[in-house]
């Protein structure tokens, strides 16, 4: 009988090895969305499209979820369609076969999921069937997810079941409310989403703002305008802008939290009243403690995203690479990376800069 070698032993088990290190960074590196992953990836173009036009972020996510098996349906990868809407008589852009009610049956392309999210909104805005549904209020869920299944949406008749579920399960009304909070928004800043503070509570107990903000019923109202530059004044100056009265309004840039800054308002105000330290608020702002911070500036109280919500901005006169990657809620070295731009280049007004690949 033939026995191997050690030699040969060691070799079958360090190639025995290595097919199994990679069978496991294969496995590892396809691992599916989770829903909750899938709400925080797609959420801000939820809030976008109801903004723009009307359908509830609540009701796209929830399509989304129930459509794409939260991105992983074969139909959302194969085409990034992830509201199973098929190609009808008026499409003229990409097609994909896929069999639903029936084999093989046509289904719309896309060339980006934000494609499919646009399309999706303007396929029910568009649509004189779903026309009723835009009469509703936007926060009524049900009455949107009921009359989804009444306009022919869906063949299922749990349909409005699911989506109500989801919606419930995973709070996604939370998102409506935030679109709903800034729909004045105008076409150059859809990316933003405004929470106001609420009333102060009567004791020292926080209170929740949609889930999102904190806040403490412990500002006192004094101010100083103490300009003194010895260690024991300015921690004066420090201890007094903290206790000033600060309700700041929190936004939501491209899925980053975000303050809007207003006069007197600093970044150690900024900082205290969320918890947080000034370096981390110039860390996540592309800022140091020299950095100009002007009224009407936003400033991130958590990391800015690496790509932005949309393909590309166009400059404005004024505008620079910091300011535009504040507004676009994009992080500074990503922009200049995407734009292959130093950090100190001069801008023109009209030039296109690249916001994701």
């Amino acid at each position: 009988m033939y026995q191997p070698t050690k030699k040969q032993n060691n070799t079958l088990f360090l190639f025995c090895s290595i097919l199994a290190t990679l069978f496991c960074n294969s496995l590892f590196a396809q691992q599916p969305l989770k829903v909750i992953d899938y709400i925080e990836k797609y959420k801000s173009i939820a809030i976008e499209e109801q903004k723009r036009t009307g359908v509830p972020a609540a009701i796209t996510l929830a399509q989304g979820i129930h459509e794409s098996g939260f991105g992983n349906g074969d139909l959302a990868k194969r085409s990034n369609n992830h509201f199973g809407i098929k190609c009808k008589a008026t499409w003229t852009g990409a097609k994909v076969y896929h069999d639903d009610d029936e084999a093989q049956e046509c289904f719309r392309a896309y060339d980006s999921e934000f494609e499919s999210y646009r399309d999706h909104s303007d396929f029910l805005k568009n649509n004189q069937r779903y026309a009723f549904l835009f009469q509703l209020n936007p926060a009524d869920y049900k009455g949107w997810s009921n009359g989804l299944r009444k306009a022919g949406y869906a063949t299922n008749p749990r349909y409005p079941q699911i989506l109500i579920k989801l919606i419930e399960d995973y709070n996604l009304n939370l998102h409506t409310m935030l679109a709903l909070l800034n729909n004045n928004s105008t076409s150059d800043s859809l990316h933003y989403a405004n929470l106001e503070a609420p009333a102060m509570p009567k004791d020292d107990s926080k209170v929740e703002v949609a889930g999102i903000a904190s806040v403490s019923n412990t500002i006192k109202t004094t101010a100083t305008n103490n300009a003194a530059n010895t260690p024991a004044a300015k921690q004066q100056v420090e201890t007094e802008a903290a206790n000033q009265v600060f309700i700041p309004t929190l936004n939501i840039i491209n899925g980053s939290k975000a303050v809007k800054i207003t006069k007197g308002v600093t970044i150690y105000q900024i900082a205290k009243y969320y918890n947080t330290t000034q370096d981390k608020i110039y860390s996540y702002n592309d800022m140091t403690a020299t950095s100009p911070v002007k009224v009407g500036d936003y400033i991130f109280i958590e990391p800015k995203q690496k790509r932005g919500i949309y393909r590309s901005y166009v400059v404005k006169l004024g505008d620079d690479v910091w300011s535009i990657s504040q507004q676009m809620g994009i992080q500074l070295s990503h922009l200049l990376s995407l734009n292959k731009l130093a950090s100190n280049a001069i801008l023109k007004a009209g030039q296109t800069l690249l916001l994701a690949k």
